[in-house]
């Protein structure tokens, strides 16, 4: 019987190890699965929290980038590791434009005015997560002007008082802003960035044209200010003269001047030469008009040459058929107009050409195109001043300043060939780019009336500024780094305005935009995990 007992109690043993052994294997797929499961939530949880470290770490050093950086960042587009223990995870942040373009590190100088997206990565194991925050550049406290923190220039690469029309297929970069209509003629987007007025559009009624502005239209109840007046400098007054040294008889003769003064009474007009020996200063005064020109029957010159030469007209000066003047130093003053024409030429290392009228470069004449490293070139002008016909201009320090007009006509020239240079442009009245244009290394062009810039020009670090109220305008193919006007301004055709993104840098450059003066500050409940 015990045997019996016993034999019953070892094969119910068996049967319920055997149904615990069934049991736990049919349990096993779970718990592996549960088990698993839980290791990949766990991937998945450390994974966002190291994206959302990437896109707090790139908040951290944007904050820290201005307008006077363009670092090469070491968190830009590398894997990053989160600690020091490898199975922690790591990130990758990249930065994409508002239409995401992805941004090289050395594109990092950001935009006033514009919307950017941190984009960063996490990885944990085989788990993904990605974050996505979107950032906004402000151009700081200066905003309401174009002074102090950079004010409308480091908001907007397009600036308008009133109205602001932009038609057919620029290519633009950054904001624009208006204190009038902002009003976009098209269905693909042609402003990156945001489009601030006072007068934003009904969706309603232009639903047409509303994808045109990418960042979409802002209400504000200002734009900003543009003063003018401010950045215009003072014109000097024109040196007095008199008759006064030793006179020059004879006009139809090569003559050489030891250092001092000389005077002709009555128009000189020679195709001889004139050189001012030694290193003396030689100051030559013309009681009527000089007409330097190249005697080819003779074989005159038709020049003046010395090293500190100061020549003043009490009418005309006119370089005229292959003459030429040559200095170190060089000054040239004239009561009435000044002219160089018929591949006429002027070299010196230091320049100052002044006229109570008018001042023209035409037919192939040039200013130091044989000299491309001189220092600077200073031409003031009572009247207007043109360039057409195959001019040129090279100084590293270029300054125009007129009372009147300014005209660039049909392939002129300045600085073409000298990217580190400065030009600088001031004109009292309407400032016209027709045909073909070149303003190298960085500008700045201000005039007190319009600004037309009708051509297929190339100023790409060029800033244009206008006032006086009027209708300013930008066509064909012209290539700008910005444009602001105290009147209406017109974009058509298919220019490109800050296409390189750099008008930043070029604000920078002219003292036009204060160093850390944006701030970047990120998008109200703008971050996404996917």
């Amino acid at each position: 019987m015990l045997k019996s007992q016993t034999g019953s109690a070892m094969l119910l043993g068996i049967m319920v190890m055997l149904f615990l052994a069934i049991a736990g294997a049919g349990l096993l797929p779970l718990v592996t699965n549960e088990v698993r499961m839980a290791t990949m939530n766990r991937d998945d949880l450390q994974a966002t929290y190291a994206a959302e470290a990437g896109a707090k770490r790139a908040l951290d050093e944007l904050k820290q980038v201005n307008s006077a950086d363009s670092p090469v960042l070491s968190w830009h587009d590398q894997v990053q590791a989160l600690t020091n223990e490898k199975n922690d995870g790591e990130y990758c942040v990249s930065l994409l434009t508002s239409n995401d373009t992805k941004i090289t590190s050395s594109d990092l100088l950001l935009a006033s005015g514009s919307e950017y997206i941190i984009k960063s990565v996490g990885t944990v194991g085989n788990a993904k997560k990605t974050v996505y925050v979107t950032i906004t550049v402000n151009a700081g406290s200066g905003s309401s002007s174009n002074s102090g923190n950079g004010g409308v220039f480091g908001s907007y690469t397009l600036f308008s008082n009133k109205d602001m029309n932009i038609d057919n297929t620029p290519k633009l970069q950054g904001s624009v802003g208006s204190n009038g209509k902002i009003t976009v003629n098209s269905s693909s987007p042609l402003v990156p960035g945001a489009a601030y007025t006072p007068y934003p559009l009904i969706i309603d009624q232009w639903t047409w044209n509303k994808n045109a502005v990418t960042g979409g239209y802002v209400k504000v109840d200002s734009a900003g200010t543009l003063d003018v007046a401010s950045l215009i400098p003072v014109m000097p007054t024109m040196p007095t003269i008199t008759t006064s040294g030793t006179q020059i008889t004879n006009a139809t003769q090569n003559i050489n001047l030891q250092g001092g003064s000389y005077y002709y009474n009555g128009n000189y007009t020679t195709g001889k030469s004139i050189t001012a020996v030694g290193d003396q200063p030689v100051i030559i005064y013309i009681n009527g008009n000089l007409q330097l020109t190249k005697d080819w029957s003779s074989g005159g010159s038709g020049t003046i040459q010395g090293n500190n030469v100061t020549i003043y007209a009490n009418g005309n000066i006119t370089l005229d058929n292959s003459s030429s003047i040559q200095a170190n130093n060089l000054n040239i003053y004239a009561k009435g107009q000044i002219q160089f024409t018929n591949y006429s030429k002027v070299n010196a290392n230091n320049i100052t050409i002044q006229s109570d009228k008018d001042v023209t470069l035409n037919s192939c004449s040039a200013i130091n195109q044989d000299l491309t490293n001189a220092s600077s070139l200073n031409i003031y002008a009572q009247g207007s001043m043109q360039l057409t016909n195959n001019t040129f201009i090279n100084a590293n320090n270029v300054l125009v300043h007129t009372q009147g007009s300014i005209n660039f006509n049909s392939n002129s020239f300045i600085n073409k060939d000298l990217p580190m240079s400065i030009t600088k442009i001031y004109s009292g009245g309407q400032l016209e780019f027709t045909n073909y244009f070149e303003i190298g290394g960085t500008g700045l062009v201000v005039a007190e009336d319009e600004i037309n810039i009708n051509s297929n020009g190339l100023a790409k670090q060029t800033i244009f500024i206008s006032d006086g109220g009027k209708r300013s305008e930008v066509t064909n193919s012209a290539q700008i780094a910005g444009i602001y006007t105290n009147g209406s301004l017109a974009i058509n055709s298919s220019p490109q305005i800050n296409a390189n993104n750099q008008k930043d840098q070029v604000l920078e450059k002219l003292g036009l935009l204060a160093a850390g003066s944006i701030s970047v500050l990120e998008k109200q409940g703008s971050w996404k995990i996917e």
